[in-house]
């Protein structure tokens, strides 16, 4: 019994949806009032709930209306009145913290780029002399290992990418 009245309270919101949609796309002031006063409270906390501030939530949903309004030919049914603005307003909160993200410009980026780090512990100055290189006192032994190293790492680091 309680799911067929749940079902005929649905199906009564749809026809008053539907109905309130009609008087509203043939200009009717009772109609967008009644829009508003049944579904600006839980608009507004939708809005407020995403914005985290009141005039901004204030203003969401008043440019959702505008839009709801303006579209209202849109509405096909086949949710209710209040899920489609619900949806309305979501989209336009979202759509301004978009907008309030913070950006940066190309050339800020480009400016504070720290410069490329050096490979400095391969850079090695090539003696002519076997005693030329134990008085620097790097041997190509250990550039060879700090290179396979420096090859492995890279390597690994390159394979997962």
């Amino acid at each position: 019994m309680g799911q067929v009245q749940g079902q005929a309270i649905g199906i009564a919101s749809k026809s008053d949806d539907a109905e309130l949609v009609r008087r509203a796309l043939a200009r009717d002031g009772s109609a967008f009032r009644a829009v508003m006063q049944t579904h600006n409270r839980k608009l507004y906390r939708i809005a407020r709930s995403i914005v985290r501030n009141d005039s901004e939530a204030e203003d969401v949903v008043q440019e959702a209306y505008v839009r709801v309004f303006s579209h209202l030919e849109s509405f096909r049914g086949d949710s209710t009145l209040a899920t489609w603005l619900a949806r309305i307003v979501m989209n336009e909160a979202l759509g301004r913290l978009r907008k309030q993200r913070p950006t940066v410009d190309l050339e800020t980026i480009e400016a504070h780029r720290p410069e490329p780090k050096s490979f400095s512990f391969l850079a090695v100055a090539t003696p002519t002399t076997r005693n030329e290189r134990w008085r620097n006192g790097r041997s190509y032994g250990l550039l060879s290992r700090r290179l396979t190293l420096f090859l492995r790492f890279t390597g690994l680091f390159l394979s997962r990418g």
